[in-house]
């Protein structure tokens, strides 16, 4: 009986150690062993894992705020002010030098026409007038004029007609305006001979003009030249009407031996129409008198009749130089 409690008894301890030692050593043992790794695998993947990816976002919000401000910030200010001085600076530089090019460009169109006209021939034969009788037509002269109608014609006005063959040339029968005077010119470059040292023209002059320089006829030397010099001056009003052709002779002694730009023209003004007719222009070796250059005033039909019907100009024509002798020639008649 001793025995079998004493086995019983063992039993017993031994089935208690059993169950009670894993227990005992466990929480002993597990409890330190579990704060380590809790400590350690909490913090770490705690502190790792959540500040990590909650920082990293954070980074990568700043790349996203860099391409967001760099394409934003530079692009936007790039083109928006580069357009912006360039359009500004480039047309307000260009309408202020448009503004003052008429003031350099326009003076040179002034001796474009008058010198551009005259070399027909160069140099041109002494002592000769080519074509001075119109017969060949529209040559080895130029034509000056605000109309585009031909100065040197087969068709003249009321009973005017040729002093020889079928040409001659017509200046006038045109009205200016009240500021500028019609021009109408003949140009030809000339050499004067020692030999046939005068010109000679025929004219016939019809006008319904009152006397006093209002219209105007010529012959200048020099044309091109910076002041040409009036030969000779008529007045183109009734009172000089000659009713028929008339010869006029103009001492050139003085030009032998040079080449100069020969120019008949008329000017007139706004009011009363004039004509001047020509033909029949050559060099002569003496000095010939002017026929007479009277008539009974108004005989002529032309008198009534502008050129063409054409009415007056619209603006002056733009070469200058023969304006400015018309001037001369009303100076030279009112001297």
């Amino acid at each position: 009986m001793s025995k079998l409690l004493a086995t019983l008894l063992v039993l017993v301890t031994l089935t208690l150690a059993a169950f009670s030692s894993p227990a005992a050593t466990t929480p002993a043992t597990g409890a330190q062993q579990i704060e380590t790794p809790t400590d350690t695998p909490t913090d770490t993947p705690t502190d790792t894992s959540t500040n990590t990816p909650t920082d990293t976002p954070i980074t990568t919000d700043t790349p996203t705020n860099t391409p967001t401000d760099t394409p934003t910030h530079t692009p936007t200010n790039t083109p928006t002010r580069t357009p912006t001085a360039t359009n500004t600076a480039t047309p307000t530089a260009t309408p202020r030098l448009g503004a003052f090019l008429p003031v350099v460009i326009n003076p040179p169109p002034t001796p474009t026409p008058t010198i551009t006209p005259i070399p027909t021939i160069t140099p041109p034969p002494a002592g000769e007038v080519l074509n001075g009788t119109f017969e060949l037509g529209r040559v080895f002269w130029v034509e000056l004029s605000d109309f585009s109608f031909p100065l040197i014609t087969t068709q003249l006005a009321g009973s005017a007609r040729p002093h020889g063959g079928a040409w001659a040339a017509w200046l006038g029968g045109v009205y200016g305006t009240s500021t500028d005077d019609a021009v109408t010119a003949i140009v030809q470059r000339v050499t004067v001979s020692p030999s046939k040292p005068y010109l000679t023209y025929w004219h016939w002059v019809a006008s319904a003009e009152a006397c006093g320089a209002f219209d105007v006829a010529g012959v200048a030397v020099g044309y091109g030249a910076p002041d040409p010099d009036v030969v000779d001056a008529i007045d183109l009003c009734a009172r000089n009407n000659t009713g028929d052709w008339r010869r006029r002779v103009v001492d050139m002694r003085k030009y032998v031996g040079q080449t100069v730009g020969l120019i008949f023209l008329a000017g007139t003004d706004n009011t009363l129409n004039s004509n001047w007719f020509l033909d029949d222009v050559a060099f002569q070796p003496g000095a010939l008198a002017n026929q007479a250059d009277s008539a009974p005033e108004n005989t002529d039909p032309a008198n009534s009749h502008p050129r063409g019907n054409r009415g007056s100009i619209q603006s002056s024509q733009s070469d200058v130089m023969p304006h400015k002798l018309v001037k001369d020639i009303r100076a030279t008649l009112n001297k």
